[in-house]
């Protein structure tokens, strides 16, 4: 699948304007953020994007300040020669996880170490949701479970748990290339999981104790009722991928389908959320 990268230029640099339009451009279709100094580059698939959507968000930002944007489409081979190209650093998990490229061979020792092939800018580890996302599973008992993890990008997050013993792993992302590099990168861990391409519609009929989502607003709030009827009593959902702003949506949503909210991170103005099923919407 190919992407369209828009990258956007703010004159301010204020994480302010930056978390509002990652908001708003997430409630059409963008699924990753990649904030710098000075700007922000926001990833759609190609088949998604409609250059009038970003124009009128850019036209209306409600916030003062003076918003230039340009595109450009992305090849599968341009992510692969990018990836190649660019050093990918290490990222911690405090003292637990680990994750580096095949290159980094002094990463360290980590209880969790976990390399990935540098094919896919999309859930290395870098951004702030990925990194709550991962703090969360380190404290959550993998051991024996049932895994889910939606929306998978490089499969980092059920890596994770598949180290840290689950009994098995399902993997599901919409983007065939991610499938495949889930896979590669399962190789490379000596983890098994089972990766699939699609979306929700794959969870019918199947049972998982933990679920991890780490996608967008707008697809969580869709695929709920989907997540809670998958998972079993007693049963824990890791969600992320939204801002603070998103919170109350979110939380009325789960509260609907019998989830409770245990546990809360934020990092740089994105949040992710842990929930347990406690009680069923049907009782």
């Amino acid at each position: 699948m190919d992407y369209e990268e828009v990258e956007f230029r703010i004159p301010s640099d204020s994480e302010d304007v930056k978390d509002l339009l990652s908001a708003l451009l997430g409630e059409v279709g963008y699924e990753s953020f990649e904030s710098y100094e000075g700007g922000l580059k926001a990833y759609c698939p190609t088949q998604t994007y409609q250059d009038k959507e970003v124009s009128r968000i850019v036209t209306e930002f409600p916030m003062e300040t003076t918003l230039t944007f340009e595109h450009r489409t992305l090849k599968t081979r341009d992510w692969n020669q990018e990836w190649e190209e660019q050093s990918f650093t290490p990222i911690r998990v405090g003292r637990a996880c680990i994750i580096h490229s095949p290159r980094d061979t002094e990463a360290g020792e980590y209880p969790y170490d976990i390399v990935l092939a540098p094919r896919l800018a999309f859930g290395s580890g870098h951004h702030e949701t990925t990194q709550s996302m991962l703090a969360f599973i380190l404290e959550t008992e993998m051991e024996g479970k049932r895994v889910l993890d939606m929306g998978s990008g490089t499969g980092v997050l059920g890596i994770l748990a598949a180290k840290m013993g689950a009994e098995s792993v399902v993997s599901i992302d919409i983007d065939d290339w991610a499938t495949e590099n889930t896979k590669e990168n399962a190789l490379m861990n000596h983890v098994r999981l089972e990766a699939l391409t699609g979306d929700a519609s794959l969870l019918e009929g199947r049972q998982f104790d933990v679920i991890m989502a780490n996608i967008n607003r707008n697809i969580l709030l869709r695929d709920m009722p989907s997540y809670e009827a998958s998972l079993s009593m007693g049963g824990i959902l890791l969600i992320s991928g939204f801002l603070q702003g998103d919170i109350p949506l979110l939380e009325e949503k789960a509260t609907a389908m019998g989830l409770r909210e245990t546990s809360r991170k934020e990092k740089g103005g994105w949040v992710a959320m842990k929930m347990e099923k406690k009680g069923s919407r049907h009782e």
